[in-house]
């Protein structure tokens, strides 16, 4: 798991405003920054800031939507 493809799927989910297409995206941020967490790639803390990020920018879409 590379930094380029943490940020990469980061980057494309917070830039989604399409319901069905951020659900996708945001799952495979999850699992990719979970996978770079495990990996020795992200600190743990830095991972949870990311996906608590990630998790209120789908909250706001669903909730506007």
């Amino acid at each position: 798991m590379t930094d380029s493809k943490i940020k990469t799927v980061v980057k494309k989910t917070f830039a989604t405003d399409k319901k069905e297409e951020l659900e996708v995206l945001y799952k495979e941020a999850i699992a990719i920054l979970d996978k770079g967490t495990s990996k020795g790639r992200l600190h743990k803390n830095n991972a949870a800031r990311k996906k608590s990020k990630l998790t209120k920018h789908l909250n706001k879409v669903t909730a506007a939507k």
